[in-house]
Order: C-alpha cells, then sequence, then structure tokens
C-alpha cells in the first residue's frame, strides 16, 4: 500500500508537470528518435480512461488528436493493465518519468503508443521533487533552492481563505434546501455542532444523532427536558429508534459521549429557541446572546466552546449571509473570525518551523493547520503557490 500511495502522488505531480507544461518543450525527442511538439496537452480527465483527453501533438511533423497517458515509469501501463483496454487504444502519446520497458507497451490492438520520456526535460529542482520518496516533514524542506519568506506568507494566506471556506462548506453539506431557510440553515448548524463535539472519535455517531433528534415531532418546553429527550435518544436501548455504537475507550473523561451529547443538546435546545432575528446581528454580538442563554455545566470548555465558534458558528453565520444574499453579514462574518486571535498548536508549527519558515502571529497563522493537512500532507505541492514560486524562481 505505501508503493501505492508514493505512485499516486508522484503521477499527480506529473499530471500537474504535463497540463502546465513546466518542462522544456523545445527539441523534445521520443524514445523511439521521434521529433515531438505539443499543440495542446489536453484537458485532465477526472473519470475513467487516459489522465488527458482531447490532445494535440506533432509527432515527426504528422498532427494527431488524441489522448495521453501518464505515467512514473512505463511498466505502470502493463501493471495497470491497459494492454488489455480498448478505451486506451486512443492514446497518441504515452508520458512517463521514466521508461524502464523500452519498446514493451503495446495497445490492445497491437499496435504501440509513442513514449516520451520527460525526466531528461525538468527543471533540476522539479527533477528533485520527482524523486523524492514520501518522507516526514515537508517536502520542500532541504530540496527546493529559493524559497522566500514572503511567498510562504502569501501561500499561508491562501491557505487561511481555503480553510474558512472549507468550514462553509461543511456545514453547507448539511443544509437541506427544502423547506424555510431559517430551520434548514439552524438545522445545519445544529448537525454541525453535534459533529464538532464528536471530536474525531464519534462524529458520524453524533451526526446520526442530531438528524434522529431532528426528526422528532414534539419538543421540550425546559432545556432539561430536552436534554434528557437527547439522553435516551442516544442511550436508552428501549426508546431509540436506531443503535449507535458509541466508541468510548482512548479519551479523556471530558470528551466521552455521555457528556458530549448533553452538551449537544444544550446547543441544540437553544439553537431551535433563540428567534431567527438574532443571528442576523453581528456575528460576536448574536454568538454572546447565543452561549449566555446556556447552563454554565452544559458549556464544553473554553478550547473546546472556541473551536465550535471559530469552525461551526462563525462559518455558518457566513452560509447565512449567503442565502439571504448579505454581504454585510458575510464580510463581518469572516473579518470576526480574523480578528480573534488563534491559537495554533505546536504540533502545527513544527514541520514549518523545521523548514526554517518564520511563523508570524496573526489571523494568517490559522492557515497553517489547512497547510498541512490540505497541501504538505496530501502532497498536494502542484497546487501550492510555495512550491510554484521555488521552481520557477
Amino acid at each position: 500500500m505505501v508503493k501505492r500511495k508514493k505512485s499516486r502522488y508522484k503521477e499527480r505531480l506529473l499530471q500537474w508537470i504535463w497540463e502546465e507544461t513546466e518542462f522544456t518543450t523545445t527539441l523534445l525527442e521520443s524514445d523511439c528518435g521521434s521529433m515531438v511538439e505539443i499543440l495542446d496537452p489536453g484537458e485532465l480527465n477526472h473519470g475513467e480512461g487516459p489522465d488527458f483527453l482531447r490532445s494535440r501533438i506533432k509527432i515527426d511533423g504528422i498532427e494527431l488528436h488524441g489522448s495521453v497517458e501518464i505515467h512514473r515509469l512505463a511498466s505502470e501501463w502493463i501493471a495497470h493493465k491497459h494492454q488489455n483496454e480498448k478505451n486506451y487504444d486512443s492514446v497518441i502519446l504515452h508520458v512517463v518519468y521514466e521508461n524502464d520497458k523500452r519498446g514493451k507497451v503495446f495497445r490492445s490492438d497491437g499496435t504501440k503508443p509513442v513514449t516520451l520520456s520527460i525526466k531528461p526535460y525538468l527543471s533540476s529542482p522539479l527533477n528533485k521533487l520527482a524523486r523524492l520518496k514520501e518522507t516526514e516533514g515537508l517536502l520542500c524542506k532541504d530540496n527546493l533552492m529559493f524559497i522566500h519568506q514572503e511567498a510562504f506568507e502569501e501561500q499561508i494566506r491562501k491557505a487561511t481563505k481555503e480553510y474558512f471556506t472549507y468550514k462553509v462548506e461543511e456545514v453547507l453539506q448539511k443544509y437541506e434546501p427544502r423547506g424555510l431557510i431559517s430551520e434548514s440553515w439552524k438545522n445545519a448548524m445544529i448537525i454541525q455542532i453535534y459533529r464538532n463535539l464528536g471530536i474525531s472519535a464519534n462524529r458520524d455517531q453524533m451526526q446520526q444523532l442530531a438528524m434522529q433528534v431532528i426528526a422528532e415531532k414534539t419538543w421540550p418546553d425546559s432545556q432539561n427536558e430536552f436534554v434528557d429527550l437527547v439522553n435516551e435518544a442516544a442511550f436508552n436501548p428501549k426508546k431509540r429508534k436506531f443503535a449507535i455504537a458509541w466508541r468510548q475507550t482512548g479519551m479523556r473523561p471530558a470528551s466521552r459521549p455521555v457528556v458530549r451529547v448533553a452538551q449537544a443538546a444544550a446547543f441544540h435546545y437553544h439553537i431551535r429557541k433563540l428567534p431567527f432575528e438574532v443571528f442576523l446581528e453581528d456575528p460576536a454580538i448574536s454568538w454572546e446572546m447565543f452561549t449566555s442563554s446556556i447552563d454554565q455545566e452544559l458549556i464544553p470548555g473554553r478550547n473546546t466552546l472556541n473551536l465550535i465558534k471559530k469552525t461551526v458558528f462563525q462559518p455558518s453565520i457566513y452560509l447565512l449571509g449567503q442565502l439571504l444574499f448579505s454581504t454585510m453579514l458575510m464580510d463581518r462574518s469572516f473579518e470576526t473570525w480574523l480578528e480573534e486571535p488563534h491559537q495554533i498548536p505546536d504540533m502545527i508549527k513544527k514541520p514549518f518551523l523545521e523548514a526554517g519558515f518564520l511563523i508570524k502571529n496573526g489571523a494568517g497563522s490559522i492557515g497553517l493547520a489547512h497547510q498541512l493537512k490540505r497541501y504538505c500532507k496530501r502532497r498536494e505541492c502542484h497546487n501550492c503557490n510555495l512550491f510554484k514560486n521555488a521552481i520557477r524562481s
């Protein structure tokens, strides 16, 4: 499995290199000695079949229209059994980093696709990145030259905006467009709060519980009665409709389901009870009105409460602004989110500090977590401005 992950990473990188033609394109020579000219690299295929469709390539002066397949090694054509798949007969050029099967790659009809090895045409930084194995830490550490602090800060600003947008999208995924906006929006935020309180071990279980409670026909008049109702739905085997497989081990007492369910129920109750107009106020005001209505013993610890505010409440207010076409509400929710201090765990900072980057305090620092998770750990170097700045310096 590790080898397949390495291959997928390098193949994504090679796809980007081909799509952006990030290599020397003059005097390209195929492995069989044909001259290759790229007229149009084609369109990246997100479905089954070759990697790029509708490509235009000249081979020895003859213009060809068809598909392009990308591999790290030529032998991957055989390993993936493309020689048995007719939809790969449209491949007019087989692009590889290295050709380890010269003359042994065939289409299903017995003909050979022209193979182009691009290793000789890559810049030194790209060649180095293409050879890297999956290692701990940042791939750019000690491997790419000319990485400037300004480029790093620009990328973190981009990651910060993406992180907020990602959190808005998480709430949107829970939004049911049928029915009243006010009710559907409240339910979406409620579900996301349940998930957030589930930490990592019980997120899906908490969402299952939230949806089950939302479907209830009757609602108690008091917070305590509502908490009892949710507890019964979660833990009473005689009254709950669907069994919820809670994970109880390996977590601190404050994070166990019996604690989190009661807290989620309190949030749920007060979101339902508060007039919709409250959430149209300035986000700082509506948050204060909302949390002050919850009994103190049912409010989670400061860090968890702050996390709910930043990853659920404020993105939910932004989504509400989108639904109501209120740029004021959207702008203010994002501004409030940026203005507040963000505590970044040392484990998030460590890889960047080890790579030699200076981390400044401030709103942009929250983008570090998104950068590490969505770019660095996923090896999405080719989508990172930092990487692009380095290879093009």
